[in-house]
């Protein structure tokens, strides 16, 4: 079961995606529908998604030299001659929705609180929260039952 399937929000913050190109378009930036197989480039072309495969069943989108030669965002998406693979990876769009969710001001205050901070535990870190809500709980229990969940932590 996942942790989103009970209620629990990932505080995990996603990796920022790669250009293929300095300020170049992200795989973020082409519009990708696995219902109709299809990909279009934030230019506009569009071309097939083919189907999974692979060791990680990742699928694959060929844009062609003909359909970039003559677009003027092409400095943006690559510099080869032969055109463009975009490679769609089975968790793209939970990795996407990370990243839209990472850029909440709320979303970004709770990772300051809940994630440890790299050189130790600092106010509101996970260690306090769990030390805090072990304490809670413990006085809770004792006073007959505890309401509503813990606080997800990294531990999760």
């Amino acid at each position: 079961m996942a942790l989103t399937e009970v209620g629990r929000r990932l505080l995990i913050k996603p990796p920022a995606p790669r250009t293929a190109v300095a300020d170049g378009f992200t795989l973020d930036d082409f519009r990708i529908d696995t219902s109709t197989s299809t990909v279009t480039c934030p230019a506009g072309h569009t071309t097939a998604l083919l189907s999974p495969g692979g060791k990680h069943h990742q699928r694959k989108a060929c844009f062609t030299a003909r359909q970039c030669a003559s677009c003027p965002a092409q400095v943006r998406v690559h510099h080869r001659q032969g055109g463009r693979v975009v490679t769609w990876r089975l968790h793209h769009q939970l990795q996407e929705a990370a990243r839209q969710q990472a850029a909440d001001p709320t979303w970004q205050a709770d990772h300051r609180r809940w994630r440890p901070a790299v050189n130790g535990p600092s106010p509101g870190s996970s260690t306090e929260a769990i030390a805090a809500c072990s304490a809670a709980a413990s006085s809770k229990a004792n006073a007959g039952s505890i309401t509503g969940p813990l606080p997800s932590t990294s531990a999760d």
